[in-house]
């Protein structure tokens, strides 16, 4: 389905887009200070259920690659799971959806 490759291709380009440019903005005014961004990366609650939400779901994006891409066929599998672990789950999860549509 076309249009449903289309919509993975912009979700990638968004899944890198909207965390960098926050990522970009934090660095802009804080500077490259690692311990000022982990200190506010893991200071409350609500930010411990956001790390823990996308960890545990790029876990399961990665036994989901890992399960399916023979079924499905993807070559080049790693790819998202260079991209999930490198860039996040934003572009690692359309990334795979895209190249499995591209099987199809």
């Amino acid at each position: 389905m076309r249009s449903m490759k289309s919509f993975y291709l912009v979700m990638c380009f968004l899944g890198v887009v909207f965390p960098y440019y926050q990522l970009i903005a934090w660095i802009a005014e804080n500077g490259f200070d690692l311990n000022g961004m982990a200190n506010e990366l893991f200071q409350s609650r609500i930010a411990m259920f956001g790390w823990a939400d996308l960890t545990l779901s790029a876990i399961v994006l990665v036994a989901f690659i890992l399960y399916d891409r023979i079924r499905a066929g993807v070559r080049y599998f790693y790819i998202p799971l260079l991209a999930t672990l490198f860039i996040g789950l934003s572009l690692g999860l359309p990334l795979y959806l895209y190249m499995r549509e591209s099987e199809a």
